[in-house]
């Protein structure tokens, strides 16, 4: 008589288990994907770099370069090639004009451009001891680790405080209140996180409170559009959020070589996205006195304004429920 409802049982059991193992690998599967593939084809796409010569040595120069699928700019002299690198126009420059080549890099731009760079210059006969690294990073990082590992933790910490304020509080404060708040959290991070990279650890050069904004914005960012989506899609907001952050955003971030390394799409998406524009504005006020700032803090403004129109979006159809709500039991209440 109790056979049947036992073995049922443990059949639903063997399903659910089934069901959550596939589920795992699957999920497995993804972060490996989107981890691996923008890093499998590590090599130049339009990587900009700048040639010194004669009109014919570049050209010729160049030439081979363009095939390779790097972008040269022409430089007048060495002088005029290390502006090009401050201003962060290109990762490195090939001095070809003289009796004795040279070559300058720049590993605070990226340690993987700067190998690149220094392998073209072997490959063009300079001889080592002429490639001079015109801005190295701090003694203290001075293989780029905490620029490759900063990011991670914003992320993950921002979409879970997200959700944990959403448990918390819930619908029962305002908008602007959330908003504010959100701002007062991201402040309060990004002094923080700017402190222990930068006095505590001095692993991470350059103003101090350039940096902490900078670090501020990308927080605010993150908090504001993971919950504006938690809230307009529920459970599926959470996953939506490490999805685009972390499955997709991080990966592409370029942080452990340079955009320019990376294949499309996920140079252009990386370049859209808190980890990348974050990592990137970093390196821009850390080393190049904020050179070429522009286009990631426009990035991060952008993720900022995104998530204030998601938690609006988010406000009014939960104020849309509610009316609806109120009105229904008024009419219940009438008959």
């Amino acid at each position: 008589m109790d056979s049947k409802p036992v073995t049922s049982g443990k059949a639903r059991s063997t399903v659910g288990l089934v069901r959550v193992a596939i589920a795992v690998a699957l999920l497995q599967a993804i972060f490996v994907l989107a981890y691996v593939l923008p890093g499998r084809d590590a090599q130049p796409h339009d990587l900009p770099v700048a040639v010194v010569g004669s009109t014919a040595v570049a050209a010729q120069v160049g030439a081979r370069l363009e095939k390779e699928d790097f972008r040269v700019v022409e430089a007048g002299d060495a002088a005029a090639a290390r502006r090009l690198i401050l201003d962060r126009e290109v990762y490195g420059a090939l001095l070809l004009d003289g009796r004795r080549p040279g070559a300058l890099t720049a590993s605070a731009a990226s340690i993987g451009a700067s190998q690149v760079v220094t392998a073209l210059a072997a490959s063009a006969g300079v001889p080592a001891e002429q490639i001079e690294d015109v801005v190295p990073l701090t003694a203290n990082d001075s293989r780029g680790v905490a620029f490759t590992l900063l990011a991670l933790p914003l992320v993950i910490t921002s979409v879970l405080g997200a959700q944990l304020a959403l448990l918390l509080l819930g619908g029962r404060i305002s908008l602007r209140t959330r908003v504010l708040s959100i701002a007062g959290v991201a402040a309060a991070a990004g002094l923080s996180t700017a402190t222990i990279v930068g006095p505590w650890f001095e692993i991470v050069p350059g103003n101090f409170l350039a940096e902490a904004g900078l670090l501020a914005l990308a927080v605010a960012g993150l908090l504001l559009v993971s919950g504006g989506l938690i809230r307009l899609l529920g459970p599926a907001g959470l996953g939506a959020s490490f999805f685009l952050f972390l499955v997709i955003g991080n990966p592409a971030s370029g942080a452990t070589s340079a955009p320019e390394l990376i294949p499309a799409p996920w140079q252009q998406i990386g370049a859209l996205m808190p980890p990348g524009s974050l990592v990137t504005a970093l390196r821009d006020v850390a080393y190049f006195d904020g050179a070429a700032l522009a286009k990631p803090v426009l990035a991060l403004i952008a993720t900022v304004l995104l998530g204030i129109a998601l938690e609006v979006a988010a406000e009014r159809r939960n104020s849309a429920r509610s009316n609806s709500k109120e009105e229904v039991q008024d009419v219940h209440a009438r008959h």
